[in-house]
Order: C-alpha cells, then sequence, then structure tokens
C-alpha cells in the first residue's frame, strides 16, 4: 500500500479541522497511515476526537469518515475536494497488491495482436475470434474496428512483459473497456483469458476494472466512486454499434456478462456512445466491415457465398434476418441491422426501430407481442402485462387511486 499517498491526503483532509484539535489528529492519522506500528495511542486520540468513530474490526475508512462527520468537515455535495480527496484515501486504504503489469493502451498495435497468434501450439496464450492469422470469421476487421473508434481501449496482461514478441503476441488475459472522456459511463466488456474467459473469472474482472475506474478518476480529477450494472438487459443506456464495425460486440450477449459502470458525478447526465468502425484491409487498406480483406484484395477467394443487405444494397460474408415494416422476412448487414431495427425483448426478432415499443420497464417489444401480451393503463398511457393491467389500471396507478391520489 502507498503510505505516502494516504499521508498526503490525510493532511490535506486535516486542515479544515480547529487549530486545537489537529495534535489529536496528528496522533490519530498514525492509525491509517502506518497500520503495522503499535495503533493504541492513536486509537486513545481517535476516543478523544469522537468515541463512537472506532470500534475493533471496523473498517478504517469508516473510521476516519465518522471522525470527519464529527470534526464538521465531511461535504457531500457532488464534486466537491473532501469527496474527491476522500475516495482516493478510501482507493489507498483498501488497495490489494496486485504480482502483475496490466497494460491500459490505446496504441493501434495491441489492438490488431489482441488475440494473436490464433491456435499457437506453444500455448499459454488466449484465443478468439479477433485474429489475424485466420480468415476462418467474418468478424476478423474488428482488430482494426476497434482501434479506429473514438472510445475503445485494450487492457491486457502479457505473459512476459519485457520481452517486446511476448507483449505483442502473448498475452494471457485481454479485455476492451469503452469511454467517453468526461461522460462518467465505462463499458467492460468480456474478459478472455488463456481458459476462455468470463467464467470463473468475476473476481479478475472487478480487479480490473476497479483498476481502470481509478485512473480514469485521477485523470478527470473526479471522485472515484462507481455503481456498476451487468449491460444485459439493463434499463439505463445501451451502448451501440458504429457505422461499419464488423467486430464482434460481446458486451450484448448475457453469458459474457459485460458491465457498465457510472461515476457518480454523472449519474443523470451521461450520454451513451457507439463502439467500433469499419476495418481497415490489411492488404490495401482501404475501410471494410468483414473479414481481413476488402473483395478486390481476396486474391481469388471464392464470393459466391456472399450475400446482399437488403437495405445499403452492399454485399457480404453474413447477413441476419429482420422483419421490414410489411412483416417479410430481409436479410440486412450487421450495421444496418443496427442502425434501423430494433431487437424485440420478447420473442427476439429484429423489426424497424419506429415499430418497436419501449414499455414500463424499458424493454421493447414489438406489435404482435403487445398485441398478444400486453395492455395501456388508462391512467399513465405506459404497456404493462396482461395480468398486471386490472379495471383499466396499472399496480402503481390503482394503488393511488386506492389512496385517493387519482380520480
Amino acid at each position: 500500500m502507498c503510505i505516502l499517498f494516504r499521508e498526503i491526503r490525510l493532511y490535506s483532509l486535516r486542515q479544515d479541522v480547529s487549530a486545537e484539535k489537529r495534535e489529536l489528529m496528528d496522533r490519530a492519522i498514525g492509525f491509517f497511515a502506518y497500520p503495522e506500528e503499535d495503533p493504541a495511542r492513536a486509537i486513545a486520540a481517535i476516543h478523544e476526537l469522537d468515541p463512537k468513530a472506532y470500534a475493533p474490526n471496523k473498517k478504517p475508512s469508516r473510521v476516519f469518515r465518522a471522525l470527519c462527520d464529527a470534526l464538521g468537515v465531511s461535504d457531500d455535495a457532488a464534486g466537491s475536494k473532501f469527496q474527491r480527496l476522500y475516495a482516493q484515501f478510501a482507493d489507498e486504504l483498501s488497495a490489494k497488491k496486485i504480482d502483475f503489469k496490466l497494460y491500459v493502451s490505446l496504441n493501434p498495435a495491441h489492438f490488431l495482436t489482441m488475440s494473436n497468434p490464433k491456435m499457437d501450439k506453444r500455448g499459454n496464450t488466449l484465443t478468439s475470434c479477433h485474429s489475424l492469422n485466420t480468415t476462418e470469421y467474418s468478424y476478423n476487421c474488428g482488430c482494426s474496428g476497434y482501434a479506429r473508434d473514438n472510445y475503445t481501449f485494450i487492457t491486457f496482461i502479457a505473459a512476459d512483459p519485457d520481452n517486446p514478441e511476448t507483449l505483442n503476441n502473448r498475452k494471457t488475459m485481454r479485455q476492451i473497456f469503452a469511454y467517453q472522456p468526461g461522460n462518467g459511463l465505462l463499458l467492460q466488456s468480456r474478459l478472455y483469458n488463456t481458459e476462455g474467459g468470463t467464467y470463473g473469472a468475476q473476481k479478475d474482472s472487478k480487479l480490473y476494472r476497479d483498476l481502470v475506474q481509478r485512473e480514469i478518476s485521477e485523470l478527470e480529477d473526479a471522485p472515484n466512486l462507481w455503481k456498476t450494472y451487468t449491460y444485459f438487459n439493463n434499463t439505463i443506456c445501451r451502448i451501440g454499434v458504429g457505422v461499419g464495425f464488423g467486430g464482434y460486440e460481446d458486451w450484448v450477449y448475457e453469458n459474457f456478462d459485460a458491465k457498465i459502470s457510472l461515476r457518480r458525478d454523472h449519474a443523470d447526465n451521461f450520454e451513451s456512445f457507439y463502439v467500433g468502425n469499419y476495418g481497415l484491409c490489411i492488404q490495401c487498406g482501404c475501410e471494410i466491415d468483414s473479414r481481413l480483406y476488402c473483395r478486390d484484395c481476396r486474391d481469388g477467394e471464392d464470393e459466391d457465398d456472399d450475400e446482399r443487405c437488403e437495405e445499403c444494397e452492399d454485399y457480404f460474408h453474413e447477413t441476419y434476418l429482420v422483419y421490414n415494416h410489411e412483416g417479410s422476412e430481409t436479410y440486412v448487414c450487421a450495421s444496418c441491422r443496427d442502425r434501423y431495427y430494433a431487437c424485440c425483448n420478447d420473442c427476439g426478432y429484429y423489426y424497424p426501430g419506429e415499430d418497436v415499443v419501449v414499455i414500463a420497464d424499458n424493454r421493447c417489444v414489438c406489435q404482435d407481442c403487445l398485441a398478444g401480451h400486453y395492455s395501456k393503463c388508462d391512467e399513465c398511457g405506459r404497456y404493462f402485462r396482461n395480468p398486471e393491467v386490472r379495471e383499466g389500471l396499472c399496480p402503481a396507478c390503482r394503488a393511488e387511486k386506492e389512496r385517493g391520489l387519482v380520480a
């Protein structure tokens, strides 16, 4: 733990304490800044400052917060100096010593080699669809597509960080994060490691997220106070896919356990954003939205399997089933699907965005599912599942009527 940082922050906070109590505060600081020394003298000073602040096994951060409250120096206003310093102090108290080097990078080389080399016989490396040494997947252009957007950065651990070759080609863990500077909304996508990731890796994933949150808060001089949610089916925001991005948007899948975090100072004023951009053909450098090569550089690859998008009319290695305004099946590319269509959370099919209704719990529902399973509340005008609406009212409006709050 960084005792020096803790002591600096403690002394910064204590400047607002009255002069007659500073001597006691100086002694009390030893309890937090030098925990390995005899704490009896410091605890005695804490008792004099506030008899209720200290208790055996009580978290040191809570002991210090109780002292600040008792001394009248706490300030819970959003973005206050006290709140920022206290958050940094609490981070230092709870910091765990780590025995690895975590890279947080915007370097395009680290995106391009995020999962290389695939099927490496030497072992001790991760693999995924985003690999440049195979043309097996249409998602391969996601390596450069992630590198070219405005919000994505990559975190990773290398097998041997002192060896340049392993730094680029022998990653043992990697995750994609996305953040719009000054926005307070952080996306943490699927974790990949040498065991495949996600399953059983939640503890590691939380540690990496905590480290990233701390760095972002330090850079933006903001309190490191975040609330984290599971991304799948959350009702706070949707992270879209950038136009032309052909990578694998793994944050949308439930079993990959992606997270979003909101920092307290932006809890009510954040903006969603789009992840990914067009990739680049690794031979000529032109923009592409699937595979590794553009059509002109495929060097005789059979293009008969390419499919036509009914929206943009271009050809793609893979298209997706959606339903148009007339209810007919049609096939579109991933970019047009995400741009013009929305997924019904009940049936799982895609329909034109304007034909999908957002109901009370922020779920998206198509017209057929709406007609078959939902009713509209006569009072608030929102839709609820049929059993919830009785006598034309949803549960909340019905309760208000019973209390005489509505007619």
